[in-house]
């Protein structure tokens, strides 16, 4: 058996190296920092929790502590859904932080979840509110992740393919879809209106 020349050993060990050193920035950039998160678009905030009920907690500043602890009961307690459109006193409302919508990683309002919250509540006039020109930018993990949402507190939401300022396919302004359709895995952008 012919010996292997030094030019090939020397070509192996080189493409060997430069895979060991492109892997561990791949797996840095796909870290998964929780189940259940909350971002804050007023305050910049963002946290992760292991159940939901924690991040309906967080999202809600404490006022709501018995959510459900998996996103997909959540979707079926209709109690819960009341509690998050928003403070049912004034009281609550100096400590609130509304919940504009919830994002969920697979169809059917299922798997991890993203509440994104603001210091107000989106206003139905056509405009838009809020917007989350690069999702990336709050939570890098969910970029091309979201597959279902539900929207609180009058806000249609709209999810699209590119940042908001490139445009490109959008789900349009919609109150809650279970399924994205051509949209599911490819959102970067959000609005909130």
């Amino acid at each position: 058996m012919k010996a292997p020349s030094i030019k090939s050993v020397f070509a192996t060990g080189l493409l060997l190296g430069c895979t060991a050193i492109a892997v561990p920035a791949q797996a840095q950039a796909a870290e998964k920092p929780g189940d259940h998160c909350v971002a804050n678009l007023s305050t910049g905030s963002n946290e992760c929790f292991g159940t939901f009920r924690e991040s309906i907690a967080s999202a809600t500043n404490g006022q709501v502590t018995d959510a459900p602890l998996t996103a997909r009961a959540a979707v079926a307690d209709r109690t819960l859904k009341t509690k998050l459109e928003g403070p049912q006193t004034a009281e609550a409302s100096r400590a609130a932080a509304y919940v504009l919508s919830i994002e969920y990683q697979l169809s059917g309002y299922g798997g991890d979840s993203l509440v994104i919250t603001a210091g107000t509540p989106c206003v139905r006039d056509g405009q838009r509110d809020f917007t989350v020109n690069d999702i990336r930018d709050i939570n890098p993990w969910w970029n091309d992740r979201i597959s279902s949402f539900d929207g609180y507190n009058t806000c249609d939401v709209n999810h699209y393919e590119h940042q908001v300022v490139n445009g490109g396919d959008t789900t349009g302004p919609r109150a809650s879809m279970s399924s994205m359709g051509a949209m599911d895995n490819k959102t970067t952008g959000l609005t909130f209106g």
